[in-house]
């Protein structure tokens, strides 16, 4: 009886491994959007060091500026994921890439 509790207790440790093991798909794109992310964010700097424009509208504009950047990132979450997933995934990273780009802009003007 003993052995078999052990036994049942080593399963979840045993599946859990298995799953870690596993390859995880946001492996795959997330270097392309470090790069996407890097793109953006030298150009809310150098437009934020230029520019008396409210910060919304300057992450905005280095998001756009980043057009290249951007379309390869979207497509490799797409090709990852499936797609209700990868729409949910492009939005949340999208929209919060705007909101640092934001918060940043306005943190170097306060400071």
């Amino acid at each position: 009886m003993a052995m078999r509790k052990s036994l049942f207790g080593l399963l979840p440790v045993a599946a859990l491994a298995a799953c870690q093991t596993a390859s995880i798909p946001s492996d795959s794109y997330r270097p392309i959007l470090k790069n996407y992310y890097a793109c953006v964010l030298v150009r809310a700097d150098r437009y934020a060091a230029t520019s008396n424009e409210d910060p919304y509208y300057l992450a905005l504009a280095s998001r756009d500026a980043c057009g290249r950047e951007r379309q390869i990132a979207q497509e490799a979450v797409f090709a990852s994921e499936r797609p209700a997933v990868a729409g949910r995934i492009w939005k949340i990273y999208d929209d919060g890439l705007i909101t640092d780009m934001t918060a940043r802009i306005t943190r170097k003007r306060q400071g």
